[in-house]
């Protein structure tokens, strides 16, 4: 119950964590590396008992034939309604979310060639990059905060998936 363990950890983060947490005081940060290689039958097999990596898979290919279908109907329209479009956003982005955490975003060395993750997050991206613009428009013509219209995105916003733009 005292041990907290990343296979991949952020330094920065870490140490925002513990201050947040304000556990700072009371924390020993240990940094490895293991020694052989991380492709090792030996290493495979540990990720596949300890995070459930083929559980994992199965979800992230329901996630893809679902949403598969949306992707390719959306992008034969030659004109996008913005509701449906802030609808397709917001169960997408309710779906995946579900999945990636739970995912330990282990390095691809240590997952399967044929990982479900890779094709969701792609899938994910391609249905984003598709219905964002619309759905932004319809969010601000439907909503308004107390004071007026909805303040613009931040730039961060146009980072997601890799760049929107």
């Amino acid at each position: 119950p005292n041990l907290l363990g990343c296979p991949r950890a952020d330094r920065a983060d870490l140490v925002a964590t513990l201050r947040d947490l304000e556990a700072g005081d009371d924390s020993i940060v240990f940094d490895t590396h293991t020694q052989e290689v991380l492709a090792s039958k030996a290493m495979r097999a540990q990720v596949r008992e300890s995070w459930r990596i083929d559980e994992l898979g199965q979800q992230y290919s329901e996630f893809i034939q679902l949403f598969r279908p949306l992707w390719q109907g959306l992008k034969e329209q030659p004109l996008l309604e913005a509701q449906d479009c802030f609808l397709a956003r917001t169960l997408l982005i309710h779906e995946y979310r579900r999945l990636l955490l739970r995912d330990p975003q282990l390095p691809d060395e240590l997952l399967p060639g044929d990982w479900e993750g890779r094709a969701a997050r792609q899938l994910c991206r391609n249905l984003y990059r598709l219905v964002f613009a619309k759905a932004e428009e319809w969010l601000n013509a439907a909503l308004e905060t107390a004071d007026g219209p909805l303040p613009d995105v931040g730039e961060s916003f146009y980072k997601r998936f890799g760049g929107l733009a």
